[in-house]
């Protein structure tokens, strides 16, 4: 029911403001971990690459006098950490995840025309594609009990938010950071949460393009 409604709302937004959507594809390079499970460990560097369309929130002739927007976004992220147990090797844990976001994305602005500043936030949803585990038979002698790492969790929520400039028409920079509400590990007593910090690139489709492509449409 709750997928529904969001597929109608998204597509009422679109029908609304249909001239105005612009769509893209983003990268981000980002480090995680994963909060209170291995004592010892360092992040995890990796990345994402994915879609989203930007859809206004208000009617305007000219795009850039818009300031608030709603921003689907789906992409594919390599998440994770590596352990440090001491004395017993060295530990990848790697978790790979098709990630939805719903940001809410509002630029700065003034009377007439919006700045190029702009911070977004909004919720989160991780969908487990794959994981891995590389330990040895002395790590989980020794902590595989406490640590409680082999199962993880297919589905995943949390909340993403960060800033971001808008530099030209078609391409944006963006700092973000996400939190994960639920468990990785489930069978782990501790809120064993996923942390992303993310640095990455937007690019946006012409919105002239979009326009005449739905305008053929019809």
């Amino acid at each position: 029911m709750k997928k529904i409604s969001l597929l109608l709302l998204m597509g009422s937004c679109s029908v609304m403001f249909a001239q105005n959507v612009k769509y893209g594809v983003t990268a981000n390079a980002h480090i995680t971990g994963i909060n209170a499970v291995h004592d010892a460990s360092k992040a995890r560097f990796g990345g994402g690459v994915g879609a989203f369309a930007t859809i206004p929130l208000h009617p305007s002739d000219v795009f850039k006098s818009q300031y608030m927007f709603i921003q689907p976004q789906v992409e594919f992220s390599t998440q994770g950490e590596n352990g440090k147990a001491p004395g017993v090797g060295d530990q990848k844990f790697s978790n790979n995840y098709i990630s939805a976001m719903f940001y809410f994305k509002y630029f700065f602005h003034n009377e007439t025309e919006r700045n190029n500043l702009f911070v977004f936030a909004g919720p989160k949803a991780e969908f487990l594609v794959s994981d891995s585990r590389e330990t040895t038979p002395a790590y989980e002698l020794a902590y595989g009990n406490t640590y409680q790492d082999k199962n993880v969790n297919s589905f995943g929520f949390g909340i993403s938010g960060g800033v971001g400039y808008n530099f030209s028409e078609n391409w944006e920079v963006f700092a973000r950071y996400d939190q994960g509400l639920t468990k990785v590990y489930p069978d782990n007593p501790n809120n064993t949460f996923n942390g992303v910090i993310a640095l990455g690139l937007n690019y946006s489709f012409s919105g002239n393009k979009v326009a005449n492509d739905v305008a053929v449409l019809r």
